[in-house]
């Protein structure tokens, strides 16, 4: 990482000392695998590293087209996962229930995640208990010693855990998101930026651009092929309505590339600014409560979900925690890709239909406002 910091440090500015570059070049290629290695060997557990925040700035939803409103808001489809496992054992009417009916009736979830790579069991609460410390320990390398079962007839249990890292961070920058000056990564612009963006070119994609205030931004850390999608947009509305507007505007980018290749190529006036995101939220699905869905179970007494997110310069960490059991059982123009105002951000394995991860950034209560340094022009 030395050598490392002293390429960057020369490529973006320094413009005479052509031999030193070149040298450092070289031994950056010979250190490659040894970064590759420890990118991809990250098994750390995302622990809770990340604030509570107040549940009045950050709301978490059931299913991706559920309506929200303007605050910050958060959904993770592991809780439709869970609900399915539960619902096929069930023998009884739930429809009347609402939430219960708006998890029926939702479809986006239906494979979004690879289950190989979620933890999920659903049963006897001691039979669950030693589902979910061996899944942990296969899936994550993780030994799960905060555990025990819960509920006397039933416990439903499942977790996503990501931890993806870019082969080298990027740069601290600082952001006016909304007037409010907040810690931010990126690139800025300038004529020794352009080393930057070439050093860090393939760590993210311009997906779509328009001047007029609509873009999308594809991140791409090193140890995994799910996408880190930002999407900025004149409107909002549900998850699945910003995907689908997401997913139009990725069509219409792919469409400018075929007929121009070098229409998204970056200017040395181009810049890409995005802010930290942390938080923790939890949310009881009290309406749930005392819902009888099976014969053979008791009612529900508790259906609730954590939700830890950790999304800076180095990478992303998410964990998803459900738990539930029962009580008796432009070309010309400069490119500035500024994350300044409400965003919306998504993670979705490569090859699924919809993002198992879905965030609205509407203010600065989950964003990091630590006073940093910006790297200077």
């Amino acid at each position: 990482m030395f050598i490392i910091s002293i390429f960057r440090g020369l490529t973006k500015y320094s413009f005479n000392l052509i031999t030193s570059i070149l040298l450092c070049i070289l031994l950056l290629a010979c250190e490659g695998k040894k970064l590759e290695t420890n990118v991809q060997n990250d098994n750390s557990s995302p622990a809770d590293i990340v604030p509570n925040v107040d549940p009045k700035h950050i709301q978490v939803i059931p299913t991706m087209h559920s309506v929200f409103n303007e605050n910050n808001t958060v959904h993770c489809s592991n809780i439709e996962y869970l609900w399915n496992t539960l619902i096929s054992s069930s023998d009884k009417d739930v429809s009347g229930n609402s939430l219960a009916k708006e998890f029926n009736e939702s479809q986006g979830w239906r494979n979004s995640m690879d289950t190989s790579r979620l933890v999920i069991a659903f049963g006897n609460p001691n039979d669950v208990y030693e589902s979910i410390i061996h899944q942990y320990l296969i899936k994550y390398k993780i030994e799960k010693n905060d555990l025990s079962p819960r509920g006397e007839t039933f416990w439903g249990y499942t977790d996503k855990i990501v931890n993806y890292r870019y082969a080298e961070p990027f740069d601290e920058q600082k952001l006016a998101f909304l007037g409010t000056e907040v810690s931010a990564f990126g690139f800025i612009s300038g004529f020794s930026s352009i080393y930057a963006k070439d050093y860090f070119k393939d760590q993210f994609d311009i997906l779509y651009y328009d001047a007029d205030g609509e873009f999308v931004v594809k991140l791409r850390p090193a140890n995994t092929t799910d996408e880190i999608i930002l999407t900025m947009l004149k409107s909002r509305g549900t998850f699945f309505e910003m995907f689908i507007k997401s997913k139009e505007l990725i069509k219409k980018g792919t469409d400018k590339v075929k007929q121009d290749a070098f229409v998204y190529n970056l200017n040395t006036e181009d810049e890409l600014i995005i802010p930290v995101i942390s938080f923790k939220a939890t949310r009881n699905y009290s309406e749930l409560q005392g819902l009888e869905f099976s014969s053979n179970h008791g009612p529900i007494d508790a259906f609730e979900q954590t939700i830890n997110f950790n999304f800076d310069r180095k990478g992303v960490v998410l964990e998803a925690e459900v738990s539930m059991w029962d009580s008796v059982g432009a070309p010309q123009k400069p490119k500035l890709l500024h994350f300044d105002k409400p965003f919306y951000l998504y993670i979705k394995e490569e090859k699924a239909s919809h993002p198992y991860f879905n965030l609205w950034v509407s203010d600065t209560a989950i964003l990091e406002k630590k006073e940093i340094i910006a790297t200077k022009k």
